[in-house]
């Protein structure tokens, strides 16, 4: 069983706070019943359900029961009376979730709900200063007459205290869902490139043998050793697969 308390909220407050954490469309389809008790079928995005509702004396209390989507819709089509509107989850400070409904179906309402598991945690909760008058008890804002005749929607006056708990409020959320200021700094970061160590410099000597770069490149992409690669016949420039030309040939050619 849920405990559930409403409450009036100003309707800029109500659109900023929709526009800020989003939104969802629900439909709620009512049938008959007695004062004080009552049945409806409500269809969200997420799933949908009968829910049988009870309104005490100052507050209202729901059993919900899974169905599914199209047992929900047809039992949608015989219903006496329909609501539409919009639903969004707002965090409260004390870690609670607050439901803003706004009506546009069979009027425009603006409300606020929350809901308890017991009647000494609704007894217990503290009202934000930004939450307009409750109408819990208020039979004209019950769940079926709402659905019959929009009752007219209470005038609120706003404050600037009041916007600035909204705002603070806004603010935490927005901090909360954030990553870590380390995160964020790493994911803005270009992707790093390490540079490698330049070859050693190879400086020719008599009789010595200088790989052909080519071919060095070639065992480095592969995989293979240089040594294994100097095993093979090489072609240099001489045709001998050498760069290098033998002293005594060079001090012949100057001669």
């Amino acid at each position: 069983m849920t405990v559930i308390r409403r409450f009036a909220v100003a309707s800029g407050l109500a659109r900023l706070l929709e526009r800020q954490c989003g939104s969802e469309p629900v439909e709620g389809g009512h049938f008959g019943g007695q004062s004080g008790r009552g049945c409806y079928v409500h269809l969200a995005p997420e799933q949908c359900a009968i829910i049988l509702m009870a309104e005490d004396l100052d507050l209202s209390t729901e059993e919900p029961a899974v169905v599914p989507r199209a047992h929900a819709e047809a039992l949608l089509e015989v219903c006496a009376a329909r609501t539409v509107y919009r639903r969004a989850r707002v965090g409260l400070d004390d870690g609670r979730k607050a439901v803003i409904e706004r009506f546009t179906h069979p009027g425009k309402l603006d409300l606020i709900a929350v809901e308890f598991d017991s009647r000494d945690e609704a007894d217990q909760f503290a009202v934000p200063s930004w939450f307009g008058p409750e109408i819990s008890a208020d039979p004209n804002f019950s769940r079926h007459s709402l659905a019959t005749a929009c009752p007219t929607p209470l005038d609120i006056d706003l404050s600037d205290s009041v916007l600035e708990d909204v705002l603070d409020l806004l603010d935490q959320g927005v901090r909360d869902r954030s990553p870590p200021v380390s995160e964020a700094n790493e994911a803005s970061r270009p992707n790093s490139v390490t540079a490698e160590a330049p070859e050693p410099l190879q400086i020719a000597t008599p009789g010595a043998v200088i790989d052909d770069p080519p071919q060095a490149f070639e065992a480095q992409a592969t995989g293979q050793s240089p040594a294994s690669k100097a095993s093979r016949p090489r072609q240099g420039r001489n045709g001998t697969g050498a760069f290098s030309v033998p002293l005594a040939a060079h001090h012949e050619g100057l001669a």
